[in-house]
């Protein structure tokens, strides 16, 4: 019957849900771009290959924000992507440490989001890191 019909079974991916998510922030381009440069970066990533696409996507986005200095993390972005800010910034801290080996930890996803079509995010999150994320002295 499933054949006759034509149905397709599969599950969401990630960008389902940051599709979901992106509607607390109104879609907000700069949000998204950065969000989907670390959702690609979660494929090299091997601590998260049994880890729900919907937490990924709203870690993405979380750390997106945090990074762009969006706000905090409010009711509305948990109601949409069904985490708050305290599950998913363990996630958060994975992928700034992902980024601070980015030409090694994921090259080619790197070099994409350098481009100008992906408005240089790579390049933000590294001079982010740079910033924000400067190991300390004792």
């Amino acid at each position: 019957m499933v054949e006759t019909l034509k149905f397709e079974f599969g599950w969401p991916g990630p960008m389902s849900f940051l599709r979901r998510g992106s509607k607390a922030d109104d879609y907000d381009n700069e949000v998204r771009t950065l969000a989907k440069y670390f959702l690609e970066i979660t494929i090299m990533e091997p601590k998260l290959v049994a880890a729900p696409t919907s937490w990924l996507a709203a870690g993405a986005q979380y750390t997106a924000r945090k990074m762009l200095g969006r706000g905090n993390w409010t009711d509305c972005h948990i109601f949409y992507s069904g985490y708050s800010a305290e599950q998913l910034e363990p996630l958060c801290e994975l992928f700034e440490d992902c980024c601070l080996s980015a030409r090694t930890h994921h090259k080619a996803i790197f070099e994409k989001y350098s481009e100008r079509r992906f408005k240089k995010a790579a390049l933000y999150v590294q001079e982010y890191l740079s910033t924000f994320s400067a190991p300390t002295t004792p």
